[in-house]
């Protein structure tokens, strides 16, 4: 009788733990995954606006970089997607990132967005 009683609580108590263990496993998975899309995100957003505030700063200042010191404009072909695309490779050589500009409507075939 007393075997009969140990096997009746050991096998419920072994299913319950065993479930919660699983349970834990898949629920701590599913965090870590999630948390490093999120700062995957969180990068990508920051390298972002990063690059577009050097894209500002060259728009906003074609007129200075592209007037000679006597007042003459001469386009010095440093305009935003030259120069944006050039600091991407740059910093693409440097890193294991890769920053490319991307439309949904590209008149470039390279410049398509990729899946994600």
């Amino acid at each position: 009788m007393g075997k009969n009683l140990e096997l009746r609580l050991a096998v419920p108590t072994t299913i319950a733990i065993s479930l919660l263990l699983v349970i834990s496993i898949i629920s701590d998975a599913w965090l870590q995954a999630r948390q490093a899309e999120e700062t995957l995100t969180e990068q990508a957003y920051i390298l972002s606006q990063e690059m577009q505030s050097m894209w500002d700063f060259i728009s906003v200042n074609q007129e200075l970089i592209n007037t000679d010191g006597d007042g003459t404009y001469t386009f010095k072909g440093l305009h935003c997607s030259i120069v944006g695309t050039s600091v991407g490779a740059l910093f693409s050589h440097r890193t294991d990132y890769v920053i490319r500009y991307v439309s949904d409507n590209p008149r470039n075939p390279k410049n398509a967005p990729d899946a994600f």
